[in-house]
């Protein structure tokens, strides 16, 4: 008789839930000051931390980080906007050591897709791969 050994292959992505979006006021458009959008960072940034700490996590050297925003309607948005405006989750990734660094070298900007969803907005749904 012979055993058969079912291997459970390792995927290294992992997934993070933030119940609220980048910050509008970490926009290249927003007119705020600086103390606002500082606030609004630090708050946006704590939530990714204290999350990213609660999933079992590897150490990305290099990785590539993809972004999904769950929002409440189909309002006209800036794609381009988002990747400023999740500045300070991306900190937060560092931070929590799941990333080595947020530069060029190490992160890689992945495919960013808004989702139309009332009931679960608004949410980022961060999901980061070996890159």
């Amino acid at each position: 008789m012979t055993r058969t050994a079912f291997v459970k292959e390792f995927d290294p992505a992992i997934t993070i839930k933030a119940f609220q979006l980048p910050p509008a006021e970490c926009s290249p458009n927003s007119r705020c000051h600086w103390s606002v959008k500082k606030r609004a960072g630090d708050n946006y940034g704590n939530e990714i931390y204290y999350t990213a700490t609660l999933v079992s996590r590897p150490h990305f050297n290099k990785a590539v980080v993809s972004l999904e925003l769950v929002v409440k309607d189909h309002r006209r948005r800036d794609l381009d906007n988002f990747w400023t405006r999740f500045k300070p989750g991306m900190d937060a990734l560092v931070r929590a050591g799941i990333l080595e660094d947020d530069d060029m070298e190490h992160v890689q900007h992945g495919d960013i897709k808004v989702t139309v969803d009332p009931a679960r907005a608004p949410m980022t749904i961060i999901k980061i791969q070996e890159g």
